[in-house]
């Protein structure tokens, strides 16, 4: 079979598609996709386009930069299930995830220079790559499943706040909507966004300096979990072997 994607980011949460080879199933068929690695097993529906062979599924995130398989299976009424054909995909490293990374580990040590750090370190000069970055990143950072507290605060516990610059402060220098709005969705959120930095800026007050209406409305009025979908990726469920995540934008 043909795999539209050879290589997808360590993220995920994008579109692929499959052409298969041989006879068309009938259209009573349910087709299945099945991503497996050392620490992935991923079982999604696929949607068949109108030519009958191509199929489209949903690339989950992984935690892994490895090469992992990719099959197709076929379910037909009376309950028979057999296997398609099988290639693989490889999960690799992009900007969005290295920028990611390193948000989460300089949570701790940032002040207001790191704008221009990041800015210079990952070619965010101009607004096209940013909105790109933008939706990546905050995809990225959502699979990393470990935001916490200490990364939106920092390391200073919430009931010994002290001026210093957050991830949140440089979201919002860096006009990113999206990253902005995943941080708020964390509880420790209502406390960074007025939080002041060293120079005494809160994010509410960058953003209205930056003339973003975007950031400035989701800063004035801070999403309300009770009533407002989360964005990017919740972990719903997990033991010691298994974790069952849902993507907001996807599904399961």
């Amino acid at each position: 079979m043909e795999l539209s994607r050879r290589e997808v980011p360590l993220y995920g949460q994008l579109k692929a598609c499959v052409v298969l080879q041989g006879p068309e199933p009938g259209p009573e068929a349910e087709f299945y996709v099945v991503l497996e690695g050392s620490t992935l097993e991923h079982i999604t529906a696929a949607q068949r386009d109108q030519d009958g062979c191509t199929l489209h599924f949903d690339v989950p995130g992984h935690n892994l930069l490895e090469v992992v398989s990719v099959r197709v299976y076929l379910y037909t009424e009376g309950g028979l299930v057999s296997r398609l054909d099988r290639a693989s995909m490889e999960y690799v490293l992009d900007d969005a995830q290295e920028m990611a990374e390193f948000l989460v580990s300089h949570s701790q040590c940032l002040s207001a220079s790191s704008y221009q750090d990041v800015l210079s370190r990952f070619g965010l000069g101009d607004n096209d790559a940013r909105r790109k970055m933008d939706e990546n990143v905050t995809k990225a950072m959502a699979n990393l499943g470990y935001l916490s507290e200490r990364n939106v605060l920092g390391s200073q516990p919430e009931k010994e706040l002290q001026p210093r610059e957050t991830v949140l402060h440089l979201a919002v220098r860096l006009g990113l909507p999206r990253l902005s709005q995943l941080l708020l969705c964390h509880p420790a959120a209502v406390a960074a966004a007025g939080l002041p930095n060293e120079e005494g800026d809160t994010p509410l007050q960058l953003a209205r300096r930056s003339g973003t209406r975007a950031l400035l409305e989701l800063l004035t009025d801070p999403p309300d979990l009770q009533v407002t979908p989360p964005t990017g990726v919740s972990q719903v469920w997990a033991d010691g072997s298994r974790t069952l995540r849902f993507c907001h934008d996807t599904g399961p």
